[in-house]
């Protein structure tokens, strides 16, 4: 398949080019692994400046996704492939093989890093969920940190860069830096910009950002990262959350009350610490599902209000494919339980079957259908029945079902028992995490508007691409003219000689010469015309939705009308017609992505 990047993919590849260290935080579903393979194309062929490109993701992209990537596209389909993954021995043959891209599994860093040593081969690392480093303590980062010296190039991949909060940061950075923007430790870096908040005596549980901390921290890191948004660049359909209430029975709400008492008052008269705040929180959201793990590990079943709730939805479903998103594994087995016909997403093949229209109810663990899968073809409708705690998880399942390609609006529905902990986690948890992720990724938004925004003069520079080249058509076409008529005047001039002593005239010869040459040109420029209609095109589709002004800016500058004829069509005013040539204008240079070669 021809790849015919987006704007942003355009941008976001550069960015890759020019920078040695560089974090895209891309919306999920806007083609960071094409966009980063393109590059590390170009540094491998082109410039020379890599020899191996490492790219470390989560085991289904691993498998499922960066290898299909390559296959796709016809400018990567040279590039040769060996993964890292499977047995010992399967991952040492794929070591030792000639390859130009490695891809391995996060979960075999360690593995990795331990089998090459010193002798580290790769000098390009491309991180796919650089999130998946936000821990300083975990194995995989300290494996990666010790090799972090003898990589070149390295690029970050994520879609939530602080699915907890500001001190996520530090370790996904130190691996892009090695400490230059946050710092050289974690202990440095939380000591600069938080202090302490939750607290008991010596023991700190949280911490909290001093004043101004935020702004200078996405400042610090401004420079290393770029954040793009899909809502921003891609014309998606609607996304749509929907908070589904449902009561439980009076004797499903004693039970749960019951439970929740005698969960929490063990606790009522100290603090408690994060890990046991995890598990009193899956306690509550265990029993407000309808069923709860005991001291032993069995479960116990409370209720079936919430699977009755789920009944409901499947109903207004109508036959549509649903995926349910559960917590649990009780949850699935009750689910499935339930509706024979449901499959798990682990399952062999699930996914294929699910795009092909096959499976009514497939079943996921936020955990399995989180990075890099694709799951629009196949549906437009999910349920919550069990929350994650996690904002990572949540905000990467959102996406299995809203990206490129998905044509109806996305649903997504949270069942949500009245008076349980369902509420709590969705308002109190995943919410505010969600307000600190975004202020983070629009911190860094501004870094490509700085880059990338136009002035006015600029974008009629770059819409008047096709007028100039036009105008390079006529021209030629003219100085054709201008040579016929020139032959015709020396042919006309030519006297009749004896028979078969007559020569054309060396003019004449020139002149027929010149044509030729002229008419080669211009069919170039006719190629270089269609290419130049194509990218002004998709430039003011991408950043221009309004359709009165979408269309405006199309006749002006891919239909060259004047401004007469085109305040007909409108049926406006000629004046208004300059009115909204501005604001178009002024809405382009906001929007539109154009490298600055292109606005000459």
């Amino acid at each position: 398949m021809e790849y015919k990047p987006y704007y942003y993919q355009d941008f976001a590849e550069k960015f890759i080019l020019d920078n040695p260290e560089a974090g895209l935080l891309l919306d999920m579903g806007m083609g960071k692994t094409v966009t980063s393979l393109s590059a590390a194309d170009k540094l491998l062929n082109d410039y020379f400046a890599v020899s191996k490109v490492l790219v470390i993701a989560p085991l289904k992209p691993a498998k499922e996704t960066w290898p299909p990537e390559v296959k796709k596209w016809d400018h990567l389909k040279h590039l040769k492939l060996s993964l890292i993954l499977g047995s010992k021995a399967e991952r040492i043959a794929a070591c030792e093989r000639e390859a130009d891209i490695y891809i391995v599994n996060r979960e075999n860093v360690v593995w990795l890093v331990d089998y090459f040593k010193s002798k580290w081969p790769f000098d390009m690392v491309i991180i796919d969920e650089l999130s998946s480093f936000k821990s300083s303590k975990a194995q995989r980062f300290r494996a990666l940190k010790k090799v972090r010296k003898y990589i070149k190039r390295i690029v970050g991949l994520t879609g939530t860069p602080s699915p907890n909060g500001l001190l996520d940061l530090w370790p996904e950075m130190y691996l892009l830096d090695e400490g230059k923007a946050l710092g050289k430790t974690l202990t440095g870096y939380r000591d600069t910009y938080f202090v302490p908040d939750k607290r008991n005596a010596t023991t700190i549980f949280s911490w909290k950002p001093k004043d101004g901390a935020e702004d200078l921290i996405y400042e610090k890191i401004g420079k290393l990262c770029i954040s793009m948004n899909a809502a921003d660049y891609l014309q998606l359909p609607d996304r749509l959350f929907l908070r589904r209430e449902f009561e439980l029975t009076p004797e499903a709400m004693e039970l749960y009350k019951t439970l929740e008492r005698d969960t929490l008052l063990p606790f009522a008269d100290g603090d408690i610490d994060a890990p046991t705040a995890a598990v009193l929180t899956n306690k509550l959201l265990q029993a407000a599902g309808g069923a709860a793990y005991d001291e032993n590990g069995n479960v116990k079943v409370l209720h079936d209000c919430k699977l009755e709730a789920l009944d409901q939805l499947i109903e207004e479903a109508n036959g549509q494919p649903v995926l349910v998103f559960y917590a649990f594994r009780h949850e699935r087995d009750r689910i499935m339980e339930r509706y024979p016909e449901a499959v798990d997403i682990k399952d062999d093949g699930a996914v294929v079957r699910w795009n092909e229209g096959k499976i009514p109810i497939m079943l996921a663990h936020p955990a399995s259908a989180g990075h890099g899968l694709n799951l629009q073809a196949g549906g437009h409708i999910a349920i919550w029945y069990g929350l994650p705690t996690s904002l990572e998880l949540y905000q990467q399942a959102n996406k299995r079902l809203h990206r490129p390609g998905q044509k109806k609006t996305v649903l997504i529905h949270h069942i949500l028992m009245k008076d349980t902990y369902d509420y709590r986690v969705l308002d109190d948890i995943l919410a505010p995490k969600e307000v600190r992720q975004n202020a983070c990724l629009e911190a860094l938004k501004a870094r490509i508007k700085e880059v990338s925004k136009m002035t006015i003069q600029e974008a009629k520079d770059f819409l008047n691409r096709g007028y100039r080249s036009r105008e390079r058509i006529k021209v030629k076409e003219e100085r054709i003219d201008e040579w016929i008529r020139r032959a015709e005047s020396i042919t006309a001039e030519i006297k009749p000689v004896a028979s078969f002593s007559s020569t054309p005239s060396k003019k004449v010869e020139d002149a027929a010469c010149a044509i030729v040459d002229l008419q080669s040109e211009i069919k170039a420029e006719i190629y270089e015309l269609a290419a130049i209609e194509l990218e002004i095109g998709r430039a003011i589709n991408q950043a221009v939705t309004d359709p009165t002004l979408n269309a405006l800016l199309e006749m002006r500058y891919l239909k060259y009308l004047k401004w007469e004829e085109i305040a007909v069509r409108l049926d406006i005013t000629f004046r208004w017609t300059m009115t909204l040539h501005k604001k178009a204008l002024t809405i382009f240079t906001e929007s539109a992505l154009i490298h600055a070669e292109h606005a000459i």
